[in-house]
């Protein structure tokens, strides 16, 4: 399942979950085993609306361009895709946080 292993991979619990609104994570099921289950916050922007999107949408080009620029300098094979970009995640989390 994506939440044990999220967490396992990046050492942190999950706190919130942020969707567009647009429908793929919005059912009564979803809901009630994420956030009440877990304890999870969720957060919802209006759906269809690019402004709210870009600060996601920012995240995911730039760790998407970091990840490819180190597989071109370091010539890195394709079946290291996924760690590669779960590393870029957990530094990035990391430098926000401060760590």
């Amino acid at each position: 399942m994506f939440k044990v292993f999220a967490e396992l991979q990046s050492k942190h619990t999950i706190k919130a979950f942020w969707s567009d609104n647009v429908g793929e994570y919005i059912s009564k099921t979803f809901e009630w085993f994420f956030f009440k289950d877990h304890d999870i916050g969720m957060q919802m922007s209006t759906p269809y609306r690019p402004q709210q999107k870009g600060v996601m949408e920012d995240a995911n080009c730039t760790i998407e361009n970091m990840a490819r620029n180190m597989f071109y300098t370091h010539n890195l094979h394709k079946s290291f895709w996924v760690k590669a970009v779960a590393n870029l995640v957990a530094y990035k989390t990391d430098v926000q946080r401060g760590h």
